[in-house]
Protein backbone atom coordinates (compact mmCIF):
# COMPACT_ATOMS: atom_id res chain seq x y z
CA UNK A 1 0.00 0.00 0.00
CA UNK A 2 3.05 2.33 0.57
CA UNK A 3 4.33 1.92 -2.97
CA UNK A 4 0.82 2.55 -4.14
CA UNK A 5 0.27 5.62 -2.44
CA UNK A 6 3.87 7.37 -3.17
CA UNK A 7 3.77 6.05 -6.66
CA UNK A 8 3.02 9.63 -8.16
CA UNK A 9 5.97 10.46 -6.26
CA UNK A 10 8.22 8.13 -7.75
CA UNK A 11 7.25 9.01 -10.75
CA UNK A 12 7.86 12.43 -10.64
CA UNK A 13 10.75 11.93 -9.57
CA UNK A 14 12.31 8.88 -11.33
CA UNK A 15 10.36 9.09 -14.62
CA UNK A 16 11.48 5.42 -15.46
CA UNK A 17 9.64 3.85 -12.73
CA UNK A 18 6.32 4.47 -14.63
CA UNK A 19 6.99 1.22 -16.11
CA UNK A 20 5.80 -0.52 -12.90
CA UNK A 21 2.77 1.52 -12.92
CA UNK A 22 0.77 -1.73 -13.01
CA UNK A 23 1.63 -3.21 -10.17
CA UNK A 24 1.32 0.83 -8.26
CA UNK A 25 -2.20 0.72 -9.65
CA UNK A 26 -3.08 -2.97 -8.87
CA UNK A 27 -1.76 -1.99 -5.15
CA UNK A 28 -5.16 -1.78 -3.45
CA UNK A 29 -5.97 -5.00 -3.55
CA UNK A 30 -3.07 -5.74 -0.77
CA UNK A 31 -6.15 -5.15 1.58
CA UNK A 32 -7.67 -8.27 0.41
CA UNK A 33 -5.02 -10.14 1.07
CA UNK A 34 -4.48 -8.53 4.28
CA UNK A 35 -7.72 -9.41 5.52
CA UNK A 36 -7.88 -13.02 4.29
CA UNK A 37 -4.59 -13.21 6.77
CA UNK A 38 -6.70 -11.61 9.33
CA UNK A 39 -9.41 -14.54 8.86
CA UNK A 40 -7.39 -16.83 9.30
CA UNK A 41 -5.02 -15.98 12.58
CA UNK A 42 -8.71 -14.63 14.14
CA UNK A 43 -9.87 -18.06 13.55
CA UNK A 44 -6.78 -19.72 14.69
CA UNK A 45 -6.37 -17.53 17.82
CA UNK A 46 -10.19 -17.82 19.04
CA UNK A 47 -12.16 -19.88 17.20
CA UNK A 48 -11.92 -22.86 20.20
CA UNK A 49 -13.20 -20.01 22.23
CA UNK A 50 -17.26 -19.30 20.22
CA UNK A 51 -17.56 -22.73 20.55
CA UNK A 52 -20.22 -21.97 22.05
CA UNK A 53 -21.40 -18.28 22.27
CA UNK A 54 -20.50 -16.87 25.50
CA UNK A 55 -21.16 -12.94 26.39
CA UNK A 56 -18.17 -12.90 28.71
CA UNK A 57 -16.33 -14.08 26.30
CA UNK A 58 -17.22 -12.30 23.01
CA UNK A 59 -16.42 -8.53 25.57
CA UNK A 60 -12.67 -9.68 26.24
CA UNK A 61 -12.34 -10.57 22.74
CA UNK A 62 -13.63 -7.35 21.32
CA UNK A 63 -11.09 -5.91 23.77
CA UNK A 64 -8.23 -7.85 23.30
CA UNK A 65 -8.85 -6.95 19.33
CA UNK A 66 -9.58 -3.14 20.49
CA UNK A 67 -6.03 -3.34 22.47
CA UNK A 68 -4.13 -4.33 19.23
CA UNK A 69 -5.70 -2.08 17.09
CA UNK A 70 -6.66 1.18 18.48
CA UNK A 71 -4.06 2.83 20.57
CA UNK A 72 -2.44 3.51 17.60
CA UNK A 73 -4.97 4.21 15.63
CA UNK A 74 -6.53 6.78 17.68
CA UNK A 75 -2.70 8.26 18.16
CA UNK A 76 -2.84 8.75 14.60
CA UNK A 77 -6.66 10.37 14.27
CA UNK A 78 -5.37 13.13 17.29
CA UNK A 79 -2.00 13.85 15.63
CA UNK A 80 -3.87 14.61 12.10
CA UNK A 81 -6.16 16.70 14.21
CA UNK A 82 -3.73 18.57 15.18
CA UNK A 83 -1.99 19.16 11.98
CA UNK A 84 -5.17 19.52 10.48
CA UNK A 85 -5.93 22.16 12.73
CA UNK A 86 -2.33 23.71 12.43
CA UNK A 87 -2.41 23.80 8.51
CA UNK A 88 -5.41 25.82 8.50
CA UNK A 89 -4.34 28.24 11.49
CA UNK A 90 -1.33 28.96 9.00
CA UNK A 91 -3.88 29.19 5.94
CA UNK A 92 -1.98 26.13 4.45
CA UNK A 93 -4.69 23.11 3.62
CA UNK A 94 -3.63 20.14 4.62
CA UNK A 95 -5.49 18.67 1.82
CA UNK A 96 -6.89 20.31 -1.41
CA UNK A 97 -10.67 18.76 -0.17
CA UNK A 98 -9.72 19.85 3.55
CA UNK A 99 -13.01 20.91 4.02
CA UNK A 100 -14.75 17.80 3.60
CA UNK A 101 -12.25 15.63 4.29
CA UNK A 102 -11.71 16.52 7.40
CA UNK A 103 -15.55 17.53 9.07
CA UNK A 104 -16.38 17.25 12.68
CA UNK A 105 -18.94 14.23 11.64
CA UNK A 106 -16.50 12.38 10.10
CA UNK A 107 -13.58 13.17 13.06
CA UNK A 108 -16.42 11.21 15.22
CA UNK A 109 -16.67 8.64 13.11
CA UNK A 110 -13.29 7.32 12.67
CA UNK A 111 -12.70 8.01 16.39
CA UNK A 112 -15.62 5.69 17.27
CA UNK A 113 -14.22 3.40 14.07
CA UNK A 114 -17.60 3.20 11.95
CA UNK A 115 -16.85 6.15 9.28
CA UNK A 116 -16.56 2.98 6.27
CA UNK A 117 -20.04 1.90 7.93
CA UNK A 118 -22.10 3.98 5.51
CA UNK A 119 -20.14 6.85 4.84
CA UNK A 120 -20.08 8.11 1.73
CA UNK A 121 -15.82 8.84 1.17
CA UNK A 122 -12.93 8.02 3.32
CA UNK A 123 -12.46 10.59 5.96
CA UNK A 124 -9.70 12.17 7.83
CA UNK A 125 -6.76 9.35 7.62
CA UNK A 126 -7.91 8.02 4.20
CA UNK A 127 -6.84 4.37 5.20
CA UNK A 128 -8.40 4.39 7.94
CA UNK A 129 -11.84 3.12 6.94
CA UNK A 130 -10.33 -0.26 6.46
CA UNK A 131 -9.33 0.19 10.37
CA UNK A 132 -13.20 0.60 10.46
CA UNK A 133 -14.32 -2.73 8.19
CA UNK A 134 -11.40 -4.79 10.14
CA UNK A 135 -13.33 -3.62 13.52
CA UNK A 136 -16.49 -4.64 11.56
CA UNK A 137 -15.10 -7.91 10.67
CA UNK A 138 -14.45 -8.33 14.74
CA UNK A 139 -17.55 -7.49 16.33
CA UNK A 140 -19.04 -10.36 13.33
CA UNK A 141 -17.21 -12.66 14.17
CA UNK A 142 -18.97 -15.18 16.36
CA UNK A 143 -21.36 -15.55 13.24
CA UNK A 144 -17.89 -16.69 11.23
CA UNK A 145 -17.54 -18.74 14.14
CA UNK A 146 -20.68 -20.00 14.07
CA UNK A 147 -20.53 -21.24 9.71
CA UNK A 148 -17.10 -22.89 10.74
CA UNK A 149 -18.48 -25.06 13.63
CA UNK A 150 -21.04 -25.92 10.96
CA UNK A 151 -18.81 -26.80 8.31
CA UNK A 152 -18.52 -30.56 7.56
CA UNK A 153 -16.69 -31.27 4.54
CA UNK A 154 -13.37 -29.82 2.81
CA UNK A 155 -15.78 -29.16 -0.37
CA UNK A 156 -18.08 -27.34 1.90
CA UNK A 157 -15.29 -24.95 3.12
CA UNK A 158 -14.14 -24.40 -0.36
CA UNK A 159 -17.63 -23.72 -2.34
CA UNK A 160 -18.59 -21.51 0.94
CA UNK A 161 -15.11 -19.77 0.27
CA UNK A 162 -15.74 -19.07 -3.71
CA UNK A 163 -19.33 -18.47 -3.27
CA UNK A 164 -18.18 -15.42 -1.25
CA UNK A 165 -15.52 -14.22 -2.89
CA UNK A 166 -18.18 -14.70 -5.67
CA UNK A 167 -20.13 -11.81 -4.12
CA UNK A 168 -16.87 -9.74 -3.39
CA UNK A 169 -16.15 -9.77 -6.91
CA UNK A 170 -19.70 -8.73 -8.22
CA UNK A 171 -19.63 -5.96 -5.51
CA UNK A 172 -16.55 -4.86 -6.78
CA UNK A 173 -17.60 -5.20 -10.77
CA UNK A 174 -20.87 -3.64 -10.26
CA UNK A 175 -20.02 0.13 -10.59
CA UNK A 176 -24.06 0.80 -10.46
CA UNK A 177 -24.26 -0.08 -6.83
CA UNK A 178 -22.26 3.05 -6.09
CA UNK A 179 -25.47 5.10 -6.91
CA UNK A 180 -27.01 3.05 -4.27
CA UNK A 181 -25.01 2.15 -1.45
CA UNK A 182 -22.11 4.56 -0.36
CA UNK A 183 -18.28 3.66 -1.31
CA UNK A 184 -16.64 2.79 1.72
CA UNK A 185 -20.46 0.68 2.48
CA UNK A 186 -19.50 -1.15 -0.64
CA UNK A 187 -15.84 -1.78 0.65
CA UNK A 188 -17.03 -3.24 3.98
CA UNK A 189 -18.86 -5.84 2.71
CA UNK A 190 -15.94 -6.84 0.08
CA UNK A 191 -13.53 -6.90 3.18
CA UNK A 192 -15.53 -8.81 5.14
CA UNK A 193 -15.96 -11.14 2.26
CA UNK A 194 -11.89 -11.76 2.42
CA UNK A 195 -12.08 -12.31 6.16
CA UNK A 196 -14.25 -15.23 6.04
CA UNK A 197 -12.32 -17.08 2.87
CA UNK A 198 -9.47 -16.80 5.24
CA UNK A 199 -10.99 -18.31 8.40
CA UNK A 200 -12.58 -21.13 5.97
CA UNK A 201 -8.66 -21.49 4.80
CA UNK A 202 -8.08 -21.69 9.16
CA UNK A 203 -10.75 -24.87 8.54
CA UNK A 204 -8.82 -26.70 6.18
CA UNK A 205 -5.88 -26.05 7.80
CA UNK A 206 -7.06 -27.01 11.19
CA UNK A 207 -8.43 -30.50 9.66
CA UNK A 208 -5.34 -31.11 7.67
CA UNK A 209 -6.96 -31.10 4.13
CA UNK A 210 -4.02 -31.51 1.28
CA UNK A 211 -1.89 -31.57 3.93
CA UNK A 212 1.01 -34.06 1.42
CA UNK A 213 0.64 -31.36 -1.19
CA UNK A 214 3.82 -29.50 -2.14
CA UNK A 215 3.01 -26.37 -0.46
CA UNK A 216 6.64 -24.90 -0.94
CA UNK A 217 6.62 -25.04 -4.47
CA UNK A 218 2.70 -23.70 -4.85
CA UNK A 219 3.52 -20.79 -2.28
CA UNK A 220 6.19 -19.67 -4.48
CA UNK A 221 3.93 -20.21 -7.34
CA UNK A 222 1.38 -18.38 -5.81
CA UNK A 223 3.19 -15.49 -4.40
CA UNK A 224 5.07 -14.98 -7.49
CA UNK A 225 1.82 -15.54 -9.64
CA UNK A 226 -0.75 -12.61 -8.10
CA UNK A 227 1.20 -9.54 -8.47
CA UNK A 228 2.08 -11.03 -12.06
CA UNK A 229 -1.65 -11.73 -12.55
CA UNK A 230 -2.61 -8.40 -11.26
CA UNK A 231 0.16 -6.16 -13.94
CA UNK A 232 -1.10 -8.40 -16.64
CA UNK A 233 -4.81 -7.71 -16.03
CA UNK A 234 -4.00 -4.24 -15.68
CA UNK A 235 -2.38 -4.05 -18.82
CA UNK A 236 -5.50 -6.27 -20.48
CA UNK A 237 -7.92 -3.54 -19.55
CA UNK A 238 -9.23 -5.98 -16.51
CA UNK A 239 -9.83 -5.39 -12.83
CA UNK A 240 -6.64 -6.86 -10.32
CA UNK A 241 -9.43 -7.54 -8.31
CA UNK A 242 -9.78 -11.12 -10.27
CA UNK A 243 -6.46 -12.06 -8.53
CA UNK A 244 -8.89 -12.77 -4.78
CA UNK A 245 -9.47 -16.10 -5.73
CA UNK A 246 -5.49 -16.91 -5.53
CA UNK A 247 -5.50 -14.99 -1.84
CA UNK A 248 -6.77 -17.87 0.17
CA UNK A 249 -4.86 -20.83 -1.35
CA UNK A 250 -1.64 -18.08 -0.60
CA UNK A 251 -2.71 -18.45 2.94
CA UNK A 252 -3.19 -21.78 3.09
CA UNK A 253 0.25 -22.40 1.62
CA UNK A 254 2.24 -20.00 3.98
CA UNK A 255 0.46 -22.04 6.86
CA UNK A 256 2.06 -25.49 5.39
CA UNK A 257 5.08 -24.51 3.75
CA UNK A 258 8.18 -25.20 5.03
CA UNK A 259 12.02 -25.64 4.87
CA UNK A 260 13.62 -22.08 3.02
CA UNK A 261 9.93 -21.10 2.66
CA UNK A 262 9.14 -21.22 6.36
CA UNK A 263 12.67 -19.91 7.38
CA UNK A 264 12.41 -16.96 5.07
CA UNK A 265 9.25 -16.31 6.79
CA UNK A 266 10.71 -16.67 10.36
CA UNK A 267 13.71 -14.30 9.60
CA UNK A 268 13.87 -11.34 11.87
CA UNK A 269 14.22 -8.37 9.67
CA UNK A 270 10.46 -9.65 8.41
CA UNK A 271 9.10 -10.82 11.52
CA UNK A 272 9.93 -7.20 13.14
CA UNK A 273 8.86 -5.34 9.66
CA UNK A 274 5.33 -7.56 9.97
CA UNK A 275 5.37 -6.08 13.60
CA UNK A 276 6.22 -2.60 12.45
CA UNK A 277 3.72 -3.11 9.21
CA UNK A 278 0.55 -1.96 10.94
CA UNK A 279 1.80 1.25 11.97
CA UNK A 280 3.62 2.10 8.67
CA UNK A 281 0.16 1.59 7.27
CA UNK A 282 -1.71 4.06 9.66
CA UNK A 283 0.57 6.86 8.72
CA UNK A 284 2.34 6.46 5.72
CA UNK A 285 -0.21 8.74 3.57
CA UNK A 286 -0.22 11.43 6.57
CA UNK A 287 3.89 11.15 5.95
CA UNK A 288 3.55 11.85 2.03
CA UNK A 289 0.85 14.79 2.39
CA UNK A 290 2.98 16.33 5.18
CA UNK A 291 6.28 16.33 3.16
CA UNK A 292 4.81 17.14 0.48
CA UNK A 293 4.28 20.58 1.79
CA UNK A 294 7.80 21.06 2.06
CA UNK A 295 9.88 18.87 -0.35
CA UNK A 296 7.30 18.84 -3.14
CA UNK A 297 8.88 16.60 -5.86
CA UNK A 298 7.96 18.78 -8.62
CA UNK A 299 10.51 21.39 -7.30
CA UNK A 300 13.28 18.68 -7.93
CA UNK A 301 12.19 18.27 -11.94
CA UNK A 302 15.33 18.55 -14.09
CA UNK A 303 17.79 18.20 -10.84
CA UNK A 304 20.31 15.70 -10.75
CA UNK A 305 19.71 11.82 -10.58
CA UNK A 306 21.29 11.88 -7.43
CA UNK A 307 19.60 14.58 -5.64
CA UNK A 308 15.71 13.43 -6.82
CA UNK A 309 16.54 9.83 -5.32
CA UNK A 310 17.88 11.35 -2.14
CA UNK A 311 14.27 13.26 -2.54
CA UNK A 312 12.77 9.89 -2.92
CA UNK A 313 14.57 7.92 -0.31
CA UNK A 314 13.89 10.75 2.43
CA UNK A 315 10.24 10.27 1.73
CA UNK A 316 10.47 6.40 2.44
CA UNK A 317 12.88 7.17 5.20
CA UNK A 318 10.36 9.57 7.24
CA UNK A 319 7.72 7.10 6.87
CA UNK A 320 9.75 3.81 7.81
CA UNK A 321 10.61 6.05 11.00
CA UNK A 322 7.37 7.75 11.87
CA UNK A 323 5.44 4.07 11.59
CA UNK A 324 8.60 2.61 13.98
CA UNK A 325 8.19 5.59 16.61
CA UNK A 326 4.47 4.78 16.61
CA UNK A 327 4.90 1.46 17.01
CA UNK A 328 7.75 1.60 19.81
CA UNK A 329 6.20 4.54 21.61
CA UNK A 330 2.08 4.01 21.39
CA UNK A 331 0.98 0.66 19.41
CA UNK A 332 3.18 -2.03 22.00
CA UNK A 333 2.64 0.29 25.39
CA UNK A 334 -0.90 1.23 24.60
CA UNK A 335 -1.83 -2.35 23.84
CA UNK A 336 0.25 -4.14 26.99
CA UNK A 337 -1.95 -1.69 28.78
CA UNK A 338 -5.04 -1.90 27.72
CA UNK A 339 -4.21 -6.09 28.13
CA UNK A 340 -3.25 -5.66 31.85
CA UNK A 341 -6.58 -3.62 32.61
CA UNK A 342 -9.11 -5.30 30.40
CA UNK A 343 -12.36 -6.47 32.39
CA UNK A 344 -11.62 -10.21 34.09
CA UNK A 345 -8.16 -9.98 33.87
CA UNK A 346 -6.04 -12.52 35.44
CA UNK A 347 -2.70 -14.53 35.15
CA UNK A 348 -4.20 -17.63 33.76
CA UNK A 349 -5.96 -15.29 30.86
CA UNK A 350 -2.92 -13.38 30.26
CA UNK A 351 -0.56 -16.36 29.77
CA UNK A 352 -3.46 -17.90 27.46
CA UNK A 353 -3.91 -14.54 25.05
CA UNK A 354 -0.08 -13.43 25.29
CA UNK A 355 0.02 -14.17 21.28
CA UNK A 356 -3.47 -12.79 20.78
Amino acid sequence: MVFHHYFEIFVVLIPPLLVLKPLAQSGYIGVELFFTLSGFIISLNYLDRFRRFSTREYANFLWLRLARIYPAYLATLLGLLALVLIGRHLGIPFNRDDADLYSPQGFWASVLMVQAWGNGEAVWNVVGWSVSAEWFAYLCFPLVALLLWRIRTPWQALLTAALVLAVCLALHLSGWLGEFFPFTFVNLLRITGSFVAGALMYWLYREQVARGWNWNFLTLLLGLGLPVAACLLMLAGLTPFLTIFMMPPLILGLAYSQGAVARLLAGRVLLYWGAVSYALYLTHFIVRMSLSKVLLPERFVGTSLLLRTGVLMTYLLVAGLVGIALYHLIEEPGRRWMRRWRPGNHKASALKDRNS
